[in-house]
């Protein structure tokens, strides 16, 4: 998401330089710069209420996407396994551990849904 909106035909993204690696080709242009951004991974638990009542996933989803977040979600419900990838132009974090503004509306919307 971050590096797609600066790609250009001189620079590749992480991934496709992480794609070049595993296949030994090397690398003929500099890495898409990242200054800012950040994702987030709602993830399910054992018994978690959000596995069982698909409404409020699609509520959270809804009120993520309204508020110009990307989200996207997965099938998954094996305990430990991604439920949600939550991303951001702009970082989360104030600091270690501490969520900014921007964080805690994120936290805010997944812990009124429905």
């Amino acid at each position: 998401m971050l590096q797609l909106s600066k790609r250009n035909n001189e620079q590749c993204t992480i991934f496709e330089a992480h794609v070049a690696a595993l296949l030994g080709i090397p690398l003929r242009s500099s890495l898409i710069r990242i200054d800012d951004g950040a994702q987030v991974i709602l993830r399910n638990k054992e018994n978690d209420v959000l596995k069982k009542h698909n409404e409020q996933l699609f509520d959270i989803e809804n009120k993520l996407t309204t508020q110009g977040f990307v989200v996207t979600r997965y099938p998954n419900t094996a305990p430990g396994s991604d439920l949600l990838r939550i991303q951001s132009e702009k970082g989360l974090m104030e600091a270690h551990g501490v969520f900014n503004t921007l964080g805690h509306r994120i936290c805010d919307i997944i812990d009124h849904a429905v």
